[in-house]
């Protein structure tokens, strides 16, 4: 019988840490399944090396783990080593379970299927591991240890208790949580040395689960924690190419550098593919369809109100009011003596149902209201006479007068008849703005 696991005890008088027993597990016990180097011994590169030596040789213990690289650098090889060293190698545990999730079943069987290769593959293997492929199961056969595939759409495995999770392209996962990474999270309570494993191309938006914790990682420098994100530098020209390789540890091995060429080419080229190249080629958050501000723009608009620029010109207030489900706004704007334009919103939305409406929308309303950037009003519905008296009593306590009022025309006449009885914006210029899609198109 072939034992494999641990590494170590083969290497005379040569000590290793858990790292390199996984390191060394991978390139002499393991063989490429395909491409170029099929056959070969699966020699980790440098970046995928970094992270397992971090990862696992943490003094402190490692218990969630972030992996963010651009598109097609090699994240599924890398998981499929992690996750084959956990069944068979050396870090096995007897009657274990271990796991990989995804979004789709289709992204949960692209682990499963690289893996089932890298065995079928590999000769030193042999006679250590079952397959279940109905149900992208494998089973360790000398320790009992068994590894599934897991997705959101399916439900099966949710019940085991696992001591490794790797949750593969969480970038998908949009809004700060989901019931699918909540159910993974709650199945490693059984082990003191769980490990959650993420690795994944950066979300759209700083509000998307893995931007979260990542940032969370970034802030508090957890000792549990580990973090390694490989990104192109903020509004870098898309045809840098030593750029590329900030956001590409694996190009020329994994990404064919020609193919990237070719795409930022196009990028660079039709503004509209901008958002999606920065997003999947360079490693960098923003949204993966055209918009009409890139991402990159709209955060330069970022920074501290400067109150006094709204006391000393004319102030304009652009209204966008709501009833039940949407949220209304009211952003106040004023032009200094540059040119520059400052913005000052207040956004209101109904106190009832805040925590599912956060969840429909996959945004965190409840937290943005207990922070003060979101005001709760009224009940289940918006009330205008909250809105109008709230409104009246910032622009009073900052000592900012408005010139006119800008408003769509929904549910404006209750708006009006609101702060008539509440005796605000008496003598203001009203103007009708009306956002239907034949108007706005010719302005």
């Amino acid at each position: 019988d072939i034992d494999l696991s641990p590494v170590h005890e083969r290497l005379d008088e040569i000590t290793v840490t858990r790292g390199e027993e996984v390191i060394f597990f991978a390139y002499h016990h393991l063989v490429v399944p395909e491409g170029m180097k099929m056959g070969q011994p699966l020699l980790l590169e440098p970046f995928q090396q970094a992270f397992i030596l971090a990862v696992l040789d943490n003094p402190n213990t490692t218990h969630f783990a972030y992996l963010s690289v651009a598109a097609r650098n090699g994240k599924t090889m890398l998981l499929a080593v992690l996750l084959l060293a956990y069944l068979i190698g050396p870090l096995a545990v007897r009657n274990t379970n271990i796991a990989s999730g995804a979004m789709s079943r289709e992204q949960a069987g692209l682990c499963f299927e690289l893996m089932h290769k890298i065995l079928i593959a590999s000769p030193d293997c042999a006679g250590l591991w079952e397959a279940v492929a109905s149900s992208k199961k494998l089973v360790g056969i000398n320790l009992n240890t068994t590894y599934r595939a897991l997705s959101a759409d399916a439900k099966q495995g949710y019940g085991m208790s696992l001591r490794v999770i790797l949750l593969d392209e969480a970038a998908r996962i949009k809004g700060p949580s989901s019931d699918f990474t909540s159910m993974l999270e709650s199945r490693q309570g059984s082990f003191s040395d769980f490990l959650f494993l993420t690795i994944s191309t950066q979300a759209t938006s700083d509000l998307d689960y893995l931007s979260i914790n990542m940032d969370n990682a970034e802030r508090t420098q957890d000792v549990n924690t580990v973090s390694h994100s490989y990104a192109a530098d903020p509004d870098c020209d898309l045809m840098d190419e030593t750029q590329w390789y900030k956001a590409n540890p694996g190009l020329g091995i994994y990404r064919s550098l020609e193919d990237l060429q070719k795409r930022m080419k196009v990028a660079s080229e039709l503004p509209v593919k901008d958002s999606e190249a920065r997003n999947q080629f360079l490693n960098q958050r923003g949204a993966a369809q055209g918009l009409a501000i890139s991402v990159s723009a709209w955060k330069k608009c970022g920074g501290k109100i400067d109150l006094d620029q709204f006391r000393s010109g004319e102030v304009h207030m652009g209204l966008d009011l709501s009833a039940v489900r949407d949220l209304t706004s009211a952003v106040l704007a004023t032009e200094d003596e540059e040119g520059v334009v400052h913005l000052l919103p207040y956004t209101f939305c109904p106190t009832a149902g805040i925590e599912a409406r956060s969840r429909r929308d996959r945004a965190p309303y409840d937290q943005w209201v207990r922070d003060g950037h979101m005001m709760a009003i009224g009940g289940e519905s918006m009330d205008f006479d909250q809105i109008a008296a709230t409104l009246g009593e910032e622009l009073e306590l900052h000592d900012i007068k408005v010139t006119s009022v800008q408003y769509d025309r929904a549910y404006m006449k209750l708006f009006r008849a609101a702060c008539e009885r509440e005796g605000v914006f008496n003598g203001v210029e009203w103007v009708d703005v009306s956002q239907v899609f034949k108007e706005m198109g010719i302005r």
